[in-house]
């Protein structure tokens, strides 16, 4: 076709660059799966789930929704490794201070994100 000069599909998705998104835009995980050991890790529960935007810190408060339920994280998990933060893209295991009942499809936001 001599009136496109741009790549062709092919090359196009072979080259393309794919970055996480780390706009601190609205912070949440929606949640898949609680993970509750029995070995070793007795005492760890995590909710595992992909962070669907903005960044999730260790510390950090969040709002189980649509309970409005609050607890603070306490770590999160990545393959065996404890992270510090995660940002969107990160699929992870999430701790909580409290033992809540959180349900598939369950949000976990940001709590400042919710005052805004």
């Amino acid at each position: 076709m001599n009136w496109y000069s741009g790549k062709t599909f092919l090359n196009l998705i072979e080259t393309i660059e794919i970055t996480k998104n780390k706009n601190p835009g609205i912070s949440g995980s929606p949640y898949r799966q609680s993970f509750v050991p029995h070995f070793e890790y007795h005492d760890y529960r995590g909710y595992a789930g992909r962070v669907a935007g903005g960044i999730l810190q260790t510390g950090d408060e969040v709002t189980v929704l649509p309970s409005m339920r609050k607890s603070k994280i306490t770590s999160i998990d990545m393959f065996g490794k404890t992270l510090s933060e995660s940002i969107g893209g990160d699929s992870v295991a999430i701790s909580l201070q409290d033992q809540i009942d959180i349900s598939r499809g369950d949000m976990l936001a940001g709590s400042d994100d919710l005052r805004s």
